[in-house]
């Protein structure tokens, strides 16, 4: 059996926060006695990303999603837990010996806006990660000025393959990110992160700035580059129906954990998950006659600083005659009868 490209076991991020300062102590040291909290962005998440598929990841808006993104490429250090990626355990590996391995590992963000800087060109942009990684000659005029030019045509036939792979002319190279649109930009985040040729990328949401005319053509560019570039993805989003058209397997996320994990039929056909059940029927449906009975889920998300104990979706959880577990016990993913993975007392 193939060893999966990522595996995550067990990882946790936990980021501490300021929420004001101790009652007891007196008021003239109040200022030096603020008391601390623990935000519980990321728990216990476990998962296997294989080689070569899209695995979608959902969820609510402040669920962890991003933050698990991040965590796996460790732009955040997780605070319990591995990450072992190509069969290489990475979570306790220094940033200098990290460095080597981020080549293949690069992410899209979600706003073009805001991940491009606005005073470098975009072939300067594009270009950064080549130079970071040595992965063409360095431009130095101390080395005389034929090889000075060798380096310089070698950075801009790379970055001009780049454009191109991406749907944007070579002219594009020499403008900057505020001459493009939302959708050009995007196509620039996406050729700067297949500059040092990676094996996996996280795409954070890449489509959820753009227009809707805009989202297709960059949901069919990603498939195309995923073909011809033997690419994995993890891929973000709060869009069912897009991931419904891309991802082979589907991780539902809500409060930190994994609640649910399926091949991305067999959610869609037969979620297991209250809270999956109630994401689904919220998505629209062409055909009158597959209309799904819309579950309107009551009371908002429990704050990450003080989740439930148990389930933490029993406080919003349509399930009637909830079993005692569901209030007392965290359940576990465990496999089900379809082949999916649960987190839920009552999945069957």
């Amino acid at each position: 059996m193939t060893t999966p490209l990522v595996q995550i076991d067990g990882v946790s991020m936990h980021f501490g926060t300021k929420i004001g300062w101790a009652k007891t102590a007196p008021l003239w040291r109040r200022a030096l006695t603020r008391q601390t909290a623990a935000v519980r962005a990321v728990t216990d998440v476990s998962l296997d990303i294989k080689r070569g598929e899209t695995l979608g990841l959902v969820g609510e808006s402040g669920c962890g999603k991003s933050t698990l993104g991040k965590t796996i490429l460790r732009l955040h250090e997780p605070t319990t837990g591995t990450i072992r990626f190509d069969d290489i355990e990475i979570t306790q590996l220094s940033q200098r010996a990290l460095r080597p391995m981020r080549r293949n590992m690069q992410m899209i963000f979600q706003d073009p806006y805001a991940s491009l800087n606005p005073r470098m060109s975009v072939g300067a942009a594009i270009a950064e990660p080549l130079v970071i990684h040595d992965l063409v000659p360095k431009a130095d005029l101390d080395r005389g000025i034929a090889m000075y030019k060798l380096a310089v045509d070698a950075r801009e036939a790379r970055v001009h393959e780049l454009l191109d792979k991406v749907g944007l002319p070579a002219s594009a190279a020499k403008r900057y990110p505020h001459e493009f649109s939302g959708g050009q930009r995007q196509r620039v985040g996406i050729a700067r992160a297949l500059a040092c040729r990676p094996q996996f990328i996280v795409c954070d949401e890449p489509i959820s700035a753009l227009d809707v005319s805009i989202q297709a053509q960059i949901v069919n560019l990603l498939e195309d580059l995923q073909a011809a570039e033997s690419l994995t993805y993890l891929f973000i989003s709060h869009d069912l129906k897009v991931v419904q058209h891309i991802c082979d397997r589907v991780a539902v996320m809500y409060l930190g954990r994994i609640v649910e994990l399926a091949e991305a039929k067999t959610l869609y056909r037969t979620p297991k998950h209250p809270y999956t059940t109630a994401l689904l029927s919220a998505v629209p449906r062409i055909d009158p006659k597959a209309r799904r009975e819309r579950i309107i889920l009551q009371g908002d998300v429990p704050s990450p600083l003080n989740p439930p104990k148990g389930c933490a979706f029993h406080p919003r959880c349509p399930v009637k005659d909830k079993p005692q577990a569901c209030f007392t016990e965290v359940p576990k993913l465990r496999v089900l009868s379809n082949g999916s993975q649960a987190a839920c007392h009552v999945a069957e």
